[in-house]
């Protein structure tokens, strides 16, 4: 009876193998015959179809490859599956949502889908990963001052948040003078910050023609 038993068990586990593996077997190829169609309609589509594929043999050989989440969410994205894309970026988030190259692959694609809220929110958690991230800071100045306008008003904030982290960057400092310059209108604020710039790149000639010009208007 035991034998029996024994027989059965190994007969159903056996069925059930086979299963999974042709379930898994058929919902890859369909999907994949879904992105060689998107391809053939995409620039370069043939290197997102490598990507994709890429990605995915990452992910049958480690389920929790964070990254090859990402990478995949990047090419449905790019072959404009958005829907597969973003659940991919969910998954990769879930995964390692401390990640900061998946948090700003993310939010990129969330700021293309005009997804601005979840792309504001990978954005700050990359400066709660890394408070002296630069890119992170440059990220949500473009966000609020071109998609998240409601925003607009916060960009002095987080420029000057970013610059107690990382007191000489260039780039936020450019774009801190551009802010009063361009936004808030205050030039004299413009000309402290250009200053500053100045005594980090004395022999920038541009840089004194500017400061120059805001001097004599």
């Amino acid at each position: 009876m035991n034998k029996k038993i024994v027989i059965i068990a190994a007969i159903v586990l056996l069925l059930a193998v086979f299963c999974a593996g042709g379930w898994y077997f058929y919902t890859f190829k369909y999907d994949y015959w879904r992105m060689q169609r998107l391809a053939k309609d995409v620039e370069y589509g043939n290197n997102y179809l490598q990507q994709y594929l890429d990605a995915t043999s990452r992910i049958t050989k480690n389920p929790d490859d964070a990254g090859a989440y990402a990478d995949l969410g990047a090419a449905r994205a790019a072959l404009k599956d958005y829907a597969g894309a973003e659940a991919d970026y969910s998954i990769a988030l879930k995964l390692d949502g401390n990640n900061i190259s998946i948090l700003n692959g993310a939010a990129g694609f969330y700021v293309s889908r005009q997804d601005y809220q979840k792309a504001e929110d990978c954005y700050l958690k990359m400066l709660d990963v890394n408070p002296a991230y630069g890119p992170a800071y440059q990220g949500l100045v473009d966000l609020y001052n071109n998609y998240y306008t409601a925003k607009k008003g916060e960009i002095e904030g987080i420029l000057k948040n970013g610059l107690e982290n990382l007191p000489d960057d260039q780039n936020l400092l450019a774009l801190l003078a551009s802010y009063y310059l361009t936004i808030s209108g205050e030039r004299e604020k413009a000309l402290v910050v250009y200053e500053k710039m100045l005594s980090l790149r004395p022999n920038d000639l541009l840089l004194k023609a500017e400061i120059k010009r805001l001097k004599a208007e």
